[in-house]
């Protein structure tokens, strides 16, 4: 009997042996496995908001040493644990790729093993990559303004200073003698009359203009916005707009024209691409001056900067860099300085 139960016992230890190396082998598979998921996740959403923001450097001209620094930065900001960024680099000339591993932020490393120790896995490590490219802007939702692209190739040198040095102003309205020196709006052939250095386009109830690149955008009368006629946009909501952007030092994204059809209310202009202002005042003719607050504004207020009955914009040129939103990617349009970016792998 003795010698039986002994057997019995042994057989017994046997099969607990065995079954706490599965059950600790199913809480390594449970916890560790579920543990290195989480990180895997972590990784990506540091990689995801890395290539998004190198991107946007490397889009708006800034060096691959500045893009790195970002990416460094983003990528431990989206991962409660850090992450350790293990290589940059740009597979074409307008997509950035970023590759995440386990670390911190100085060097890559590993993360420690709950149970799968047990089984002989004392650590493990995991990675994760993004690629976000950027290319112009096929279409968006604008301010009812259109740049005529003589005056932006004139002011950015045809694209090679951007910002623009300095402020200028564009008018409409005015004969073409009263434009900048060497800006040139006229239609080539068109027999129109020239609409200055802007015009006007229709707007909807939120004072946008829905606007696509190689396509035409319907004009609006003369040198106002119809504000006060069949436009749903209402005018203080347009200057508010105009206001905020001056006081804010905001970034108008603005379509860029290179043709356009008749004038007013019949005119249409063709749209090749957008680029982005920065405002530093504006007169539209039969609009409101903009209030005093008791600090100083370099507001345009008619005079020999915008004369007689025109409109003007005092402004310049900017680089611009959108992650979206409602902008749509792509449409081979002329580069203005502005782009689009989004995550691509």
């Amino acid at each position: 009997m003795w010698r039986l139960k002994s057997e019995e016992d042994g057989a017994t230890a046997v099969i607990v042996a065995i079954s706490l190396v599965v059950l600790f082998g199913m809480g390594a598979l449970v916890i560790d496995v579920g543990n290195l998921y989480w990180e895997r996740r972590q990784l990506q959403n540091g990689a995801d908001a890395a290539a998004l923001a190198a991107a946007q450097d490397l889009a708006a001209g800034d060096s691959a040493a500045t893009a790195e620094d970002t990416a460094r930065t983003y990528t431990s900001a989206n991962n409660t644990r850090d992450a350790y960024v293990e290589d940059i680099y740009q597979p074409t000339t307008t997509s950035v790729t970023v590759e995440t591993i386990t670390g911190d932020a100085d060097e890559s490393g590993t993360i420690a093993s709950f149970l799968a120790s047990i089984l002989g896995v004392d650590n493990y490590f995991t990675q994760a990559s993004a690629t976000a490219a950027w290319g112009d802007i096929a279409g968006a939702a604008t301010i009812p303004i259109t740049i005529c692209e003589d005056a932006w190739n004139h002011l950015t040198g045809n694209g090679t200073v951007l910002p623009s040095a300095g402020f200028s102003i564009l008018r409409i309205g005015v004969p073409p003698g009263h434009l900048d020196a060497g800006i040139d709006c006229s239609n080539p052939g068109g027999g129109d009359v020239p609409p200055g250095g802007f015009g006007f386009l229709d707007a909807d109830a939120n004072c946008e203009a829905h606007v696509a690149t190689d396509g035409w955008s319907d004009g609006e009368t003369g040198n106002t916005p119809d504000i006060a006629g069949s436009s749903p946009c209402d005018a203080k909501d347009f200057y508010d707009v105009l206001i905020d952007a001056v006081d804010n030092g905001t970034k108008l994204l603005i379509p860029i024209f290179d043709e356009y059809d008749e004038q007013g209310s019949s005119g249409q202009y063709h749209i090749i691409g957008f680029g982005a202002l920065e405002l530093r005042g504006y007169t539209i003719n039969g609009g409101p001056q903009h209030p005093t607050y008791g600090r100083s504004y370099n507001w345009i207020h008619g005079g020999s900067a915008c004369p007689g009955s025109a409109s003007c914009l005092d402004l310049r040129f900017t680089n611009f860099v959108s992650l979206g939103g409602d902008m749509i990617p792509g449409g081979g349009g002329s580069d203005f300085g502005a782009s689009v970016v989004r995550l691509i792998l």
